[in-house]
């Protein structure tokens, strides 16, 4: 047992995590192969193909409008396994259509060690600290994930243009953008309407699966003559705290999560684009990595094309020195100046759209520039202290000390100066964002939650330049020849006790450290812990799926808990988002407590099928989000009967627009 959930269920989760892995690696190694690539490295790149394909299927079925399901991917599965056999037929002895690094066998194995060290530390540290394999993510943005994937249970569109906008705005007039693709991969694997387990199991399979295999991915296209590169970087990444720890295991920010572990997928593709310039193929490949960033979250798929436009940038500023070198100087200045004419205009249109004004409506948290370094640098969000931890600042420096050595090691690769060049990038746009000068942190508009969509990808661009360094330093230690093979011995030993203690133990200690907090504070039912899922909801949510019917509706806050009513039963909620919706969200949002008076309360309930109300009254007055204060101050002394309470969360069963009232 574990924490009260039986062994078996601990199994059929890690069972799902391997279905959601091979899923989507077959979706990209089929591809890949009939593309003419060996099998080895099909296998390394196939995460973001397959990745792609399923946010394109995702794409299409919401544009038909079929009822999402398992039948359009096997259908998929079974036309590219047909179109790799029929090419294997056809041409048995056709070469691969892209350049791609030879992987030889030792350089597999390293990769598959790098992934399974990472995975099983990481793994390890969750089965230990979680509940059980089904506890429920108590964090705010987990119920509303867990809706929206059983939303497309209940048939719900996979368009991101509005496929989940019952959850913003039930009948409204327009379609809101949300991603859909985490829900839809979700919803897959949610056999028996088990949407928490197969949750859990995406989680773990982004985060401690997908995150190293795409980093491994990305180390050996940047340097694949390094020779350990592809077993450093996932090392290096168990000290980062901040993703996968803090975005997907804490705060449930699961598409977000999603796309940021396939991002150094998505920009290893973009560098073989770059050496592959005349290649169809590897143009095909850039376009699904990207349509699976945009699918997953669309700030990531922008955070790819800060990579996407450096590239372009390097090859016009190739182009000019080359035209300046043959004499045409007037060529070489107009292609300079029309190219930062089409950037600026660019920019500007970008600007200027509705969809970048929006995103940058978020307030953010203003900071001293020192500060906002101090943080990039630490390789952590945490601010109070700012170096909590100095173990592990040591090792922070460390990496940048490697990632230096690792710049001057890959200085004269092309790819390697793109990367440079993007983490360069990522680095000052998190320092604008998150600085004093109002003006400077607009430019930023469209990664509003900037402490997180720029902090990782600058941390991606340092873990694989310092596992070159690191991989430069071991080599140097155990290559030269050396006639007493008792000190050649010694090296390789000390080498292999200096890997272990000063980068596996301390990151293996600070990660179940660091996960071990955020399974506290993200996964348990403590009461004493400020998350949205407590002992008293719990209560008040079990007894609501006894209740009340299938299908049948309740409401209430957010901070009611009444969003994770779907996961305890068939009962639904009418989620309640007044920051983005209008209509009968912002009326009964604000005016709920006007019910026995307003008509228009009543006849929005009717509407929705609402039937039961959920109370939050133990939140002090001084953190209740006023959006939602028709919710607060209602009078259930008529119109109301009392179903279950359990300290501040009552349950009330509505009556006040029955007829007879």
């Amino acid at each position: 047992m574990a924490g009260g959930i039986s062994v078996l269920e601990w199994f059929t989760l890690l069972g799902l995590v391997l279905g959601i892995v091979v899923l989507i690696g077959a979706l990209g190694y089929l591809p890949l192969r009939i593309l003419g690539l060996r099998s080895p490295q099909a296998v390394v790149l196939s995460p973001p193909v397959g990745l792609g394909i399923l946010g394109l299927l995702t794409l299409v079925n919401g544009v038909v409008g079929w009822r999402w399901s398992w039948w359009q991917v096997c259908i998929t599965l079974v036309l590219l396994i047909a179109a790799f056999l029929l090419a294997e037929w056809k041409d048995a002895a056709r070469g691969p259509r892209l350049s791609v690094p030879e992987i030889s066998g030792r350089t597999a194995r390293l990769v598959v060690v790098g992934i399974l060290l990472f995975a099983v530390i990481q793994t390890v540290a969750l089965v230990i600290t979680w509940p059980g394999a089904a506890a429920i993510q108590s964090f705010g943005d987990a119920q509303f994930h867990y809706n929206g994937i059983q939303l497309l249970l209940d048939g719900a569109s996979t368009s991101p243009f509005g496929g989940l906008s019952a959850m913003y705005d039930p009948g409204g007039q327009g379609a809101v953008y949300y991603p859909t693709l985490w829900h839809s991969l979700v919803s897959l694997f949610s056999f028996g309407d088990r949407i928490v387990l197969a949750s859990n199991a995406a989680v773990i399979a982004t985060g401690s699966v997908f995150w190293p295999w795409s980093l491994a991915m990305l180390g050996l296209i940047t340097a694949p003559k390094s020779r350990f590169v592809t077993l450093f970087v996932p090392l290096f990444a168990l000290l980062c705290t901040v993703f996968p720890g803090n975005l997907v295991f804490r705060t449930s920010i699961h598409p977000l999560g999603l796309g940021l572990a396939f991002l150094p997928a998505g920009i290893a593709i973009v560098l073989l684009i770059v050496d592959n310039a005349r290649s169809p193929a590897a143009y095909f490949l850039g376009v699904l990595a990207a349509v699976g960033l945009f699918a997953a979250h669309p700030s990531v798929g922008l955070l790819l094309m800060v990579v996407v436009g450096i590239s372009i940038l390097g090859a016009i500023l190739q182009l000019s020195a080359t035209l300046w070198s043959r004499g045409a100087k007037m060529a070489s200045s107009s292609v300079v100046i029309i190219a930062s004419l089409a950037v600026f205009t660019l920019f500007a249109v970008v600007l200027r759209s509705d969809y970048v004004n929006n995103l940058g409506m978020f307030s953010r948290e203003s900071k001293a520039y020192t500060e906002v370094v101090a943080t990039l640098l630490s390789g952590t969000l945490a601010s109070a202290p700012l170096f909590p931890n100095v173990s592990l600042v040591l090792l922070w420096l460390c990496v940048f000390g490697f990632a230096i050595l690792g710049i001057w090691t890959m200085r004269n690769f092309g790819a390697a100066r793109v990367l440079l060049a993007s983490g360069l990038t990522y680095g000052l746009l998190f320092v604008l964002a998150g600085g004093p000068e109002n003006r400077l942190r607009a430019l930023t508009g469209p990664w509003w939650k900037d402490d997180t969509r720029l902090l990782v990808p600058f941390l991606i661009v340092t873990l694989v330049f310092a596992s070159v360094g690191a991989s430069r330093v071991v080599c140097r230690l155990i290559d030269p020849p050396i006639e007493d093979r008792r000190r050649w011995f010694g090296l390789v030993g000390f080498a292999s006790l200096l890997l272990v203690v000063v980068i596996v133990l301390p990151a293996a200690l600070s990660t179940g450290r660091t996960l071990g907090g955020y399974a506290k504070l993200g996964y348990s039912l403590d009461p004493r812990v400020p998350s949205v899922l407590d002992e008293d909801r719990v209560v008040v949510l079990e007894a609501a799926s006894a209740a009340f019917e299938d299908g049948e509706v309740l409401v209430g806050s957010y901070s009611s808990g009444v969003g994770f009513v779907s996961v305890f039963g068939g009962v639904d909620s009418f989620y309640p988002r007044p920051l983005y919706s209008s209509g009968d969200q912002s009326l009964l949002a604000t005016e709920f407590d006007q019910i026995l008076t307003d008509p228009q309360v009543c006849e929005a309930i009717e509407r929705h099928g609402i039937v039961g109300l959920m109370i939050d009254s133990g939140t002090p007055v001084n953190r209740r989000d006023p959006a939602y204060a028709g919710f607060y101050n209602v009078d259930v002394g008529s119109g109301f009967e009392l179903v279950a309470q359990s300290g501040g969360i009552s349950l009330w069963r509505i009556t006040a627009c029955d007829d007879t009232n």
